[in-house]
């Protein structure tokens, strides 16, 4: 179950982080999905008493939220970027309060308050096109890390929040900046393309009569 989740989460981690822009309301929908999984997943472990996805019940729920969140996200602009940066604030403010050694309640409340800050944040400004780029590079190189650290063992793959950190060596780190630093540049490029493109559309001669 680890392996399947943490491949899922490098092609998710992969589209986000260079193709994030461009493809912005299928990968929402997708991120969308990832979500809901894993929320319905960890509601049925905790009404069931089960492990994280030990029982049928645990995969219905779960494949369930994945299809509503998913279609939520891919219809509704403004459920989408709640979805996607509240859930994104979240667990990057649960990491670092873990990694600062806060306790199980502390560190949910910092996530809360960090997906609610990032969410206001984003609509504000309505996601302009270079805010997107940035954003989708630093959640899709977190995407990947995460997906990795599955991999190798190095990452929870149930839904204790405790164990949700980032990892102590530096080695981590560095392949996130690279990962998030090259995403940007990639999607940098594209979008002066397509407006490179645009630009040359509209400024071809008009047939003549």
């Amino acid at each position: 179950m680890a392996t399947l989740i943490g491949l899922l989460a490098l092609a998710l981690g992969a589209l986000l982080c260079f193709r994030g822009s461009s493809l912005a309301r299928l990968l929402l929908a997708l991120w969308g999905a990832f979500i809901g999984f894993n929320l319905g997943a960890w509601l049925a472990a905790g009404l069931t008493g089960q492990p994280f996805l030990g029982d049928a019940w645990g995969w219905v729920c779960a494949i369930v939220t994945a299809v509503l969140f998913a279609l939520l996200a891919y219809w509704f602009y403004v459920l989408a970027v709640i979805i996607w940066l509240g859930s994104l604030g979240f667990w990057l403010g649960v990491a670092l309060a873990n990694a600062l050694g806060a306790d199980a309640e502390l560190s949910a409340l910092v996530g809360l308050i960090a997906g609610v800050l990032l969410v206001v944040l984003g609509l504000a400004l309505r996601l302009p096109a270079m805010l997107l780029s940035v954003l989708t590079a630093l959640a899709g190189a977190g995407l990947i890390l995460g997906g990795v650290l599955l991999l190798v063992g190095e990452a929870p793959a149930g839904p204790s929040l405790g164990e949700i950190t980032w990892p102590q060596e530096w080695w981590w780190t560095a392949l996130y900046l690279v990962l998030a630093l090259a995403g940007i540049i990639v999607q940098g490029r594209s979008r002066s393309r397509r407006r490179a493109r645009a630009h040359w559309q509209r400024s071809e001669p008009a047939p003549r009569p």
